[in-house]
């Protein structure tokens, strides 16, 4: 479940010291976020990604966690994707503009259905 309290989201932003971000009041979700900056959440023993993400103007991570859900992951990357190594059974939410690499191998992917329309690098979807 999605976080929509503007200080829920903060709250849970700097519990992993996400830095340089900004809230944008949004009718569906309450607030997005947008970061200037890159975001790794690897190995923070997710089992989902509590804010809506918006647009990453750097690398997004979220691999080696137990996500069954790409939920809250955002529109647009400007760098890397990588969602590797996690429980996915489907790319539902994922971006769909990525700038340079897309990751999703090890997971249990049973088809490529919502990936990204865009992806400028290499895709990567291996061991599923």
């Amino acid at each position: 479940m999605l976080l929509r309290k503007k200080e829920e989201i903060e709250a849970w932003l700097n519990q992993y010291d996400i830095k340089n971000y900004e809230l944008i009041k949004d009718d569906e979700y309450g607030y997005i976020v947008n970061v200037n900056g890159d975001i790794d959440l690897r190995n923070k023993d997710l089992i989902n990604i509590s804010v809506k993400f918006n647009e990453i103007k750097g690398f997004f991570t979220c691999g080696s966690n137990e996500l069954k859900s790409l939920e809250g992951c955002p529109k647009i990357v400007e760098g890397n994707f990588n969602c590797s190594y996690n429980e996915l059974k489907s790319l539902e939410y994922c971006p769909q503009v990525v700038s340079k690499s897309f990751y999703c191998n090890d997971n249990q992917l049973k088809t490529l259905e919502g990936c990204p329309k865009i992806i400028e690098g290499h895709f990567h979807c291996s061991y599923n």
